[in-house]
Parts: C-alpha cells; sequence; structure tokens
C-alpha cells in the first residue's frame, strides 16, 4: 500500500513498517530515528493499516521503554482498533517518560471519558486544573464530563470558572464557546462565536461584503448564508424575521436540499443555492452574515420562536391521508440514528429500546434516514411493532417532501438529527432524546423560553443511560397525544 508524506513522496506503508520491524529486531534504534518511526505508526494508522500500526508500535514500546513517543503512537492505534483500556495505559505511561507530562492530560481526560469512566476523567481534569488552574479547554472538557456524569449544577460552576478565567485572558476558546452553548449560557457565547470556525472542519464562506453587525440598514440587503450543517440552517433561520426587519432585504444562500422549503418559508427573500461561485444575486447585497452569526448580530437572548418553516400543504395533506388508511389512532413518525460525525454512537439508541414509547395504539411512520429495513424487522420482532416506510420519501434527497411528510404527523418523537429540527421549525409536537455530554448544544435551545415552542427534550441522567429518558419520553407523548403538553424536561 503506497502512501504520500509530507514532502510529497509516495511511500509503500507495508514495505516501509516491514523493514521498520527488521530494523527494530536488531536492538533500539538511534534516538534519532525515533521521531521518523513514530511517525510511520502514525501513516499506518491514518491508512487504516492497524495491525501492521500495531506490530511496529509494540516493537516500539519493547525495544525504547523510555520514549514518550513510543507509548502514544500505541495509544493512537489502540483508540482507533477501539482498545480503549490500552489507550488510556499507553496514555499514562507516556505521561511518566515526558518532561511535561501535563500536556497530555487533555488526550488522557478524553480517552477516560469515551471509556466511560467519568469519575476518573473527572479526577485527572481536576489534577490538570490544580497546575494550570486558568486553562480554558480542559475547564471546557470538565463541564462536559460533568454533565455527561449528570452532575448539572457542579457543570454550570465549571463553566462559570472558565468565564472568570476568559475574563483574566482577555480572550476565549473553540471550546469554552460550546461549554457556553452546552451550558444554556448564549450571552456569554456571542461574543466568541467567530471561534466556531476552529471546530467546523471548514473555513466561513469567502464573501467580500462586510460583516452585519445588527445595526439597521433599511435600504441595503442583508445576504445571509447557511453553514454547519442542515440542522443550523433550519434552526438558524427563525431568526431571519428579526433580521429582515431591520434591512431593506433578505437574500438567503442556503444547502441545495433546503431551497424550495425554504422558498416557501421565507417568500420574501431571494433564496438560492449555495454554489462555487456563489449566485448572482448574492452580490446584490451591501452586507453579509452566517446564518449562526445573527446570534451574534440580533439580541443575544433564547428566545421561544412560532413555527417558521412552511411546508406544502397539499402534500402534506396527502401524505397524511395516506398514512390515516395504515389504520386508527394517531400518526406518530419516529427517528432514532444520527450521522453526526463526532458522536453518532452517542445520539443514537436501538430501536428495539423504544418498547416504552411505541407499545401503543399509534400509526407509526419512519423518518429515519438511510437503510432502516433491518431495525425495523428487528422492532416487529422484539416488539410487535410495525413501522412503516414510505418508499416515495426520501430524507436523503430534497428536503421539501420529508418536510411535508413531518408536517403530517400527529408527533414525533427523534433522537437529534435533521428530523427533530424539522419538526421544531414545522411546529410539529415533538420529543427529542438526548444524551448527556459529547458536544450537546441543545441546552440554550431549551431554556426558559425554548426555541422550539412546541418541543420537549428527555436527557439521559447520566451518559450512556437512555431507559430513563425513554420513559420520560414515553409519559411525555402519552399527555401529548391526550391533548397536554409534553412533560416538563429533565435538565
Amino acid at each position: 500500500m503506497t502512501h504520500v508524506d509530507a514532502p510529497g513522496r509516495r511511500v509503500d506503508l507495508d514495505a516501509a513498517a516491514s523493514a521498520a520491524l527488521s530494523t527494530l529486531a536488531g536492538g533500539p534504534p538511534p534516538k534519532s530515528a525515533v521521531p521518523a518511526l513514530t511517525r510511520l505508526v502514525g501513516d499506518l494508522r491514518r491508512a487504516g493499516r492497524l495491525e501492521h500500526g500495531r506490530a511496529l508500535a509494540d516493537a516500539l514500546v519493547a525495544v525504547v521503554p523510555d520514549e514518550p513517543a513510543a507509548w502514544l503512537a500505541r495509544s493512537e492505534v489502540a483508540h482507533r482498533q477501539g482498545d480503549l483500556g490500552l489507550a488510556v495505559a499507553d496514555t499514562r505511561a507516556a505521561m511518566a517518560r515526558a518532561r511535561n507530562g501535563g500536556a497530555g492530560a487533555p488526550r488522557l481526560v478524553q480517552l477516560l471519558y469515551e471509556a466511560g469512566d467519568l469519575d476518573a476523567a473527572m479526577e485527572e481534569a481536576e489534577a490538570a486544573l490544580a497546575a494550570d488552574a486558568g486553562n480554558l479547554d480542559m475547564l471546557a472538557l470538565l463541564a462536559d464530563v460533568q454533565d455527561a456524569a449528570g452532575r448539572t449544577e457542579a457543570a454550570a460552576a465549571t463553566v462559570a470558572r472558565a468565564l472568570i478565567a476568559r475574563e483574566a485572558r482577555g480572550f476565549g476558546s473553540a471550546q469554552l464557546l460550546m461549554a457556553c452553548f452546552r451550558a444554556g449560557r448564549l450571552d456569554a457565547a456571542a461574543r466568541d462565536l467567530h471561534l466556531r470556525w476552529a471546530l467546523s472542519g471548514a473555513p466561513p464562506r469567502p464573501f467580500p461584503q462586510p460583516a452585519w453587525d445588527g445595526t439597521p440598514r433599511p435600504g441595503e440587503r442583508l445576504l445571509v448564508w447557511g453553514e454547519q450543517g442542515l440542522g443550523e440552517e433550519i434552526w438558524s433561520t427563525a431568526m431571519l424575521a428579526e433580521a429582515a426587519a431591520r434591512v431593506g432585504g433578505i437574500v438567503l444562500e442556503c444547502s441545495p436540499r433546503l431551497v424550495a422549503l425554504f422558498a416557501r418559508s421565507f417568500p420574501g427573500a431571494t433564496v438560492v443555492a449555495r454554489g462555487d461561485p456563489p449566485a448572482a444575486a448574492c452580490a446584490a447585497a451591501s452586507v453579509q452574515a452566517a446564518a449562526v452569526g445573527l446570534l451574534a448580530a440580533l439580541p443575544a437572548s433564547p428566545t421561544t420562536h412560532t413555527p417558521h418553516v412552511v411546508a406544502d400543504p397539499a402534500v402534506s395533506a396527502g401524505l397524511r391521508a395516506r398514512y390515516r388508511a395504515l389504520g386508527d389512532g394517531p400518526i406518530v413518525g419516529v427517528s432514532w440514528r444520527s450521522a453526526n460525525r463526532r458522536v453518532p454512537r452517542a445520539k443514537t439508541l436501538e430501536l428495539t429500546d423504544w418498547r416504552p414509547i411505541l407499545d401503543r395504539w399509534a400509526v407509526f411512520v419512519d423518518l429515519q434516514y438511510g437503510d432502516t429495513e433491518e431495525d425495523r424487522r428487528a422492532a416487529a420482532a422484539a416488539l410487535g411493532i410495525t413501522i412503516h416506510r414510505d418508499p416515495a420519501v426520501d430524507p436523503l434527497g430534497d428536503l421539501d417532501l420529508p418536510a411535508a411528510q413531518v408536517a403530517a404527523m400527529d408527533a414525533v418523537v427523534s433522537v437529534s438529527n435533521t428530523a427533530a429540527h424539522l419538526a421544531g421549525g414545522l411546529g410539529v409536537p415533538s420529543i427529542v432524546l438526548l444524551p448527556r455530554g459529547r458536544g450537546q448544544v441543545w441546552a440554550w435551545l431549551d431554556g426558559v423560553r425554548p426555541w422550539y415552542s412546541a418541543m420537549r427534550l428527555c436527557r439521559q441522567p447520566r451518559a450512556g443511560e437512555w431507559a430513563p429518558a425513554v420513559a420520560e419520553a414515553a409519559a411525555a407523548l402519552d399527555r401529548l397525544l391526550a391533548g397536554g403538553q409534553p412533560i416538563a424536561p429533565t435538565r
């Protein structure tokens, strides 16, 4: 297998690994050769050659046991292999041998967090903070772990500590920004909102117009461009009405999958698909703002928004009639998986774990994207429940039809994904199941005045503990379908 290294040379990784193993079989290499060998382990890991990388890392640790980089290289391979126990042990070994062992603390805390050893993760984070009390990223990480452990008051206190440290330092951090979102501290998040680009993996759109700061410009057009993901594009457009009241017109650039839906939802705006080069209409605006960036331009206080997304009423009515023919009872849409690249497992449940939600008289409709046949078959076998899939609706295509499908529901129960945001934007009564920690930023969407007026959130009491959240969601659905409101969310 060939690989292109940093200078652009093509390297046969398997041959290089074999040669390196032969060299190490002869005894410890020169100290100057260790960096190249650990880089090769990293190259093998990144190329997916995990067995070769592990073999080379094992040999390195055996022959140069005093080199921190050897232990760290094996820790990274073990992490990729899912061997979290070894990854943690090797990270500790690397820290013990390094001159500045504390530099490995963030990795150790993250690994312990991922392994579910939350008490140890919090202990290591506090130890690191004893040496560097103002470390914003470590404070943010500690708050995330505390939230995962269900220690919400402690997490809030840690965010408060981090904000004091931020004032002393005079600058923020991307991790602290996310911690502020998770803690519902939109007031504190707004000033550092520009730091989100360090986490998104993509730079902001290079529009030449100056950034809009919220100042009224009644005779000028504002370009608002979508960012991050589909969910962010949906919830952030709830602010368009307030922005439009301050300018002479809106040009909205969004995902091509949202153009039809947004054109109907915002008839006063010019809606164009995101592209390179941008659509000509974008040049007509004199100022611009990223959609999520409107949080900084507009008053930083979470507000309950009236439904701002509008589905095609005729299509929705037709879909509802089709589902009504499937049986009696309320029509409930369900979605149980997330494709979020960073935290898919934390946000996803097995459909067979939904018994308290599905054990009721209702017509259940599959709103989940992707192939769900195996999941639905398992639910039918284990629970005796039929979940209907509409082959005419593709949740991975243009979202105008999926939006009409969601609008046809009496209620929606979902994990955190695009279906949840569609239900919220459309104003369909909905319940969202959320994990603890793992980057969840729904807290500020569900404050005293929730962002989505018809949505309630049911959170795990502790990371990995779905059963209480599912039971709470089932009780909320009972009330909702009985004509009441979903029960108050768990904090």
